[in-house]
């Protein structure tokens, strides 16, 4: 997807099947292992990519209050950052996000408090 990454999946509690479209941006500051929220929220044209995501305890990322439409569960099993740097790889593979697009927004996550993905 050039935008990010769409992810299907069913709910754990009632089998109701889900998307989930996660941006490169947001992408980008999991894999620093930073809430999009964090990175972004301060820099002025990305703020529509600073959604609040939560990082579990087993080091998975969710996105705050991501909750089944049918039985409010919880379901999403999250992202972790060794997934996120396969989907960059294979984004920057496909021409769907630039080398220097990736650099700047890790360099902005590392601003911010999140770890160097290099």
């Amino acid at each position: 997807m050039k935008n990010g990454v769409a992810i299907d999946y069913r709910c754990q509690q009632c089998g109701v099947p889900h998307r989930i479209e996660v941006t490169w941006p947001e992408i980008i500051a999991i894999r620093c292992q930073i809430s999009p929220q964090i990175a972004y929220g301060r820099t002025q044209n990305l703020q529509a990519f600073a959604d609040p995501w939560d990082q579990m305890r087993d080091g998975t990322w969710i996105p705050h209050g991501f909750r089944c439409s049918k039985c409010g569960s919880q379901s999403f099993m999250g992202l972790v950052p060794k997934e996120c740097a396969r989907w960059i790889a294979k984004g920057r593979q496909n021409g769907w996000i630039s080398p220097k697009v990736e650099q700047q927004l890790g360099t902005i996550c590392v601003q911010h408090g999140g770890r160097s993905a290099v």
